[in-house]
C-alpha cells in the first residue's frame, strides 16, 4: 500500500483537478497553486525520503558489536583491538549428519565434515576476508586467523575496521578477544 500522504494527495489533486470551479478563471490561479504546493511536497518527501534511506543503508549497525567490545572501543582510539567476528551463515548440523550416517569408516567421515565445514568457510568467508587483507595492507588489520571450525575470523583491527565490519550483511556478531588467564 501506498502511505497516507501519497493516498489524501491523490484524492485531492483528482478533486481539484475534476472541479468545475476550476474552469471558472477566478479561482483557477488560487488551485493551481495548490496544486503546485501539493507536488512540490511530494517531491521534497521524496527526495527527503531517499536520501534518509542513502544515509542509514552505508550507518555502522551497532547491535552487531557485542558490549565487552563496544567498551574497548569507547576506551582505545586508533591502537589494534582483538576481534572474533562471527557469521550468521553456520553449518545445517542435521544435512551433515545425513550425509554421515552411511559411511562406516570414522576417518572418511571425518574427512567429509572438514570438508564441509571448510566449504562453508571459504564461501561465507571471502567477501569479509577480502576487506580485511585490503585493510591489512594499510596497517589497520593484523593476525587475520580464519576458524572454519566455528566459521568464524579472528583478527586485530582498528575501530573504523571494526565499524565498517558491523555494517556487513553476513556478520553475525563482533566480539572482544580477550586473554584469559588459565591457573
Amino acid at each position: 500500500g501506498q502511505p497516507l500522504f501519497f493516498l489524501l494527495y491523490d484524492f485531492l489533486y483528482s478533486y481539484i483537478k475534476n472541479f468545475d470551479i476550476v474552469k471558472k478563471k477566478a479561482l483557477y490561479l488560487p488551485v493551481h497553486f495548490i496544486l503546485i504546493f501539493l507536488e512540490m511536497k511530494k517531491v521534497f518527501f521524496t527526495l527527503f525520503f531517499t536520501l534518509f534511506l542513502c544515509v542509514f543503508s552505508n550507518a555502522q549497525n551497532i547491535e552487531v558489536i557485542e558490549t565487552e567490545l563496544q567498551n574497548v572501543l569507547n576506551q582505545k582510539s586508533n591502537d589494534l583491538i582483538d576481534v572474533n567476528i562471527y557469521f550468521k551463515s553456520q553449518i545445517n548440523a542435521k544435512q551433515l549428519s545425513q550425509k554421515t550416517k552411511r559411511v562406516a569408516d570414522k576417518s572418511i567421515k571425518r574427512e567429509i565434515v572438514v570438508s564441509e565445514l571448510k566449504g562453508l568457510s571459504e564461501e561465507i568467508q571471502s567477501d569479509v576476508l577480502s576487506v580485511l587483507k585490503a585493510e591489512e595492507l594499510n596497517g589497520n588489520v593484523a593476525e587475520i586467523n580464519c576458524l572454519w571450525i566455528a566459521n568464524s575470523i579472528n583478527c586485530k583491527a582498528t575501530r573504523d575496521v571494526i565499524y565498517k565490519l558491523s555494517s556487513h550483511p553476513d556478520i553475525k556478531a563482533l566480539g572482544y578477544n580477550k586473554e584469559i588467564q588459565v591457573i
